[in-house]
């Protein structure tokens, strides 16, 4: 009787067992779909998109091993509302990001945080990269505003980013006080005020004095805005790339170009249309070409054009120069880009660009007045206007948070090996030869420049 009873208090525990695994089955199976998806998991997005708001996904797992890819799944969250994600989505993102595990299935993990620290502790211990974030401030109040706008609503994994503001002078006092009262709660504010007018192509130049070969800058003009994304990004793309193993890349852009801008065209305001995803499936690809509008640079090659750069404005003047074969920048005589594609040319540099649908970039340009927007000579107008239309040649679409799945799982598909990726030349064609028909390319610059340097001295 004592046997019957406790046999029965077992029996009913197996059936209360049964019933609650198989609830929770064909919970798992109803919110995967009908009949169930193979092992594949729903992921509950944060519940607001802001910094500082948390995510959290169930914890249905159909197989053995379905848990191991948990650590996966929070990059996914922001995605889509309720995004459905494999195992092999999973997989990817996750040895793109974290394979060794340290990514953990946490619902108080900020979605940012856990993307970017996951994605970069593989190459390095980034969280803890010198990074800084160079704005350049002068007379465009409006544009300022816009772009603080975008820099405060972006999202940070980290403290400890200084935040440096170059102000020239002659400029508004609206801009100054502007600078001023942002209220930069990731790191250090800086503010620089020149005493002298310098002009953006000097006041770049000054801007940064890298510590170490190591050490990362951001450069930001006042007429971009920035992605919510940018940050995340950049570090991640740093982390990765930009190291003493890939010499021959100099930065990571934030932005993608759709014209050919380095094209002699009769009108220079008209340059032909250029799409990267003609040249390349992968979402990034290696371009002979600096950007302006917004990228991140390395210390040890940035120190390389700071030096060539100052060997090059001691050259007595009227110096004959070597021109860069069929390069319209040979004739911008307002902008530091065209010594750093004279730099890039000479030394085989190249930055690594990022190439999504449509352009659509982690920063963009919204081509108002100034230097870059008036024929090479033209004086420059001053303005405090933002556009009122959108030049789609110049200003492409920014990527959203919803965006970062999409983001995330095209960056885990790229191959990890620099010498896997589409080499671009200077003027928008693939190279089959990769950097070194790019040294070959120029062999006759290069030969020019050493003829100069041997007659007047280089310390580059």
């Amino acid at each position: 009787m004592k046997f019957r009873g406790l046999f029965s208090v077992v029996l009913l525990c197996a059936l209360l067992v049964t019933m609650r695994v198989a609830h929770r089955l064909a919970s798992c199976r109803g919110r995967n779909g009908a009949g169930g998806s193979g092992g594949r998991h729903r992921v509950v997005s944060r519940e607001k998109v802001y910094s500082g708001a948390h995510f959290a996904f169930n914890s249905c797992f159909t197989r053995k091993h379905d848990a191991d890819d948990a650590r996966a799944l929070p990059l996914y969250a922001g995605f889509r509302e309720f995004a459905t994600i494999g195992r092999s989505d999973a997989s990817r993102l996750a040895s793109a990001s974290d394979g060794d595990g340290w990514a953990v299935a946490d619902h108080r993990v900020n979605f940012f945080e856990h993307a970017n620290l996951a994605l970069l502790r593989k190459s390095s211990p980034s969280h803890n990269m010198d990074i800084q974030i160079h704005v350049f401030v002068w007379k465009r109040v409006k544009s300022l505003e816009r772009l603080l706008r975008s820099i405060r609503d972006a999202d940070y994994s980290r403290s400890g980013i200084p935040l440096v503001f170059h102000v020239d002078a002659g400029h508004s006092p609206r801009a100054l006080d502007l600078v001023y009262s942002f209220n930069w709660i990731h790191g250090d504010k800086h503010v620089k005020v020149s005493e002298t007018r310098q002009g953006l192509e000097n006041i770049m130049m000054q801007a940064w004095n890298p510590q170490f070969p190591d050490s990362l800058a951001l450069f930001l003009e006042d007429d971009i805005s920035v992605s919510p994304l940018f940050f995340t990004y950049a570090s991640w793309c740093a982390s990765r790339y930009l190291t003493s193993n890939n010499p021959y890349i100099m930065g990571c852009s934030l932005y993608t170009p759709r014209l050919d801008e380095i094209n002699p065209a009769t009108d220079p305001q008209h340059p032909p249309e250029w799409h990267p995803s003609t040249l390349t499936a992968d979402a990034l690809f290696l371009f002979q070409l600096p950007c302006s509008w917004g990228a991140i640079y390395r210390g040890a090659q940035w120190t390389e054009f700071t030096n060539y750069l100052t060997w090059r404005r001691a050259l007595p003047p009227g110096t004959p120069f070597p021109a860069i074969p069929q390069a319209r920048s040979n004739t911008w005589n307002h902008s530091w880009k065209r010594y750093l594609i004279e730099h890039m040319h000479l030394t085989s540099r190249v930055l690594v660009y990022p190439s999504f649908r449509n352009e659509t970039s982690f920063s963009t340009n919204h081509y108002e007045a100034g230097v870059h927007s008036v024929r090479d000579g033209d004086t420059v107008p001053e303005s405090d206007f933002l556009r009122e239309d959108v030049d789609t040649r110049f200003t492409v679409s920014l990527l959203a948070r919803e965006d970062s799945g999409e983001v995330w799982r095209k960056l885990g598909d790229v191959p990890r090996a620099v010498e896997a990726l589409e080499v671009v030349d200077l003027w928008g064609e693939a190279v089959e030869g990769g950097i070194e028909l790019l040294k070959r390319r120029a062999d006759e610059f290069r030969k020019k420049v050493e003829l100069l340097q041997e007659q007047f001295g280089s310390s580059v």
